[in-house]
């Protein structure tokens, strides 16, 4: 749509073309990654000003949730990041990296730019800068006497006046050391980790039957969107709860092992319904087993709701 300047409420539209004022570079990108670890963490990263301005174009508000399904060195956590700390917005990020650096490098970047960090490096200042030509070689004693006024008076500015000659020129560069501390932005985050997959086909042939950690969480997750962590997830009981909430006990009748689940112990009988029935103090109760020997229609008089496995996974 073209518009006049005086109608548009926040300034011209965005051009096709951004100039490394408007976008930064990936030498910026670079230096970023080497002041937040140290050292050069990352080979490709790209600019966080590049992504806030994406961001910006694309008009994501104070509450929305930016998602990036390769998140490299975590560039879009740090931008979003840091525009909620420019103007108090609520943004959220979903990172999702599959590479070995997912933790050491992506969530560690996201870890240091909400708490701060310490950098040091080399602060270069370009001194002189000269074409290498014959006639500046015939006036080498001119150029070493003009270099040599360029130490005497930067001496004291920094710690290194370097010379070196690159591409045909002669260059000067005083290089000063720096130690700083970066505030956080603040914000916070969670680090997940993706479990194994549990599939169907190979539950019923009983191939990579998942722990009974692994299936408990995977179910409690999928049936009420609790997450629990694995480590904390165990039989509690002979009937096999498993987690407790204000409103629902569950329970998972299951063994990663093929005899049990071809046995009477995974079925679910008027017996253990019971007991279930006697512990659930007036809440819901959620059983997860292979089979059952009592009808759903009694279970649900006695407040118990059954889901057959593997059928119920999803």
């Amino acid at each position: 749509i073209k518009q006049f300047l005086s109608e548009v409420k926040k300034g011209a539209v965005p051009q096709s073309w951004w100039p490394h004022t408007v976008a930064s570079h990936n030498q910026i990108a670079t230096k970023e990654i080497e002041q937040i670890f140290g050292f050069k963490a990352f080979e490709t990263p790209k600019p966080t000003k590049l992504i806030k301005r994406i961001l910006k174009i694309a008009n994501v508000s104070n509450d929305d949730i930016v998602l990036d399904s390769f998140a490299g060195c975590g560039t879009t956590a740090h931008a979003v990041l840091e525009l909620n700390k420019e103007d108090g917005g609520n943004r959220k990020f979903i990172l999702i990296e599959c590479e070995n650096y997912a933790d050491t490098v992506t969530a560690e970047r996201v870890r240091k730019v909400i708490n701060g960090y310490s950098f040091s490096g080399n602060q270069k200042t370009e001194l002189m800068r000269e074409k290498i030509t014959w006639s500046l070689i015939r006036k080498c004693e001119k150029i070493r006497t003009k270099i040599k006024a360029l130490e005497d008076s930067n001496g004291n500015k920094y710690d290194q006046i370097k010379k070196e000659v690159k591409n045909n020129e002669l260059i000067v560069t005083g290089i000063k050391k720096i130690r700083e501390i970066s505030d956080g932005v603040g914000g916070s985050f969670n680090y997940c980790t993706l479990g194994d997959p549990i599939d169907i086909d190979s539950m019923l042939a009983g191939d990579e039957l998942p722990l009974y950690s692994t299936l408990a969480a995977y179910l409690i997750h999928t049936a009420s969107g609790i997450s629990v962590g694995e480590c904390e997830l165990k039989p509690l009981n002979e009937v096999g709860l498993c987690h407790i909430t204000e409103a629902t006990n569950y329970y998972l009748l299951y063994e990663p092992n093929v005899k049990y689940l071809q046995s009477n112990k995974g079925i679910l009988n008027e017996e253990q319904a019971r007991k279930i029935q006697c512990d659930r103090n007036g809440k819901r109760a959620i059983v997860f087993g292979v089979g059952k020997y009592i009808s759903q229609k009694v279970l649900t008089e006695w407040g118990i709701t059954f889901c057959q496995l593997p059928y119920e996974i999803h």
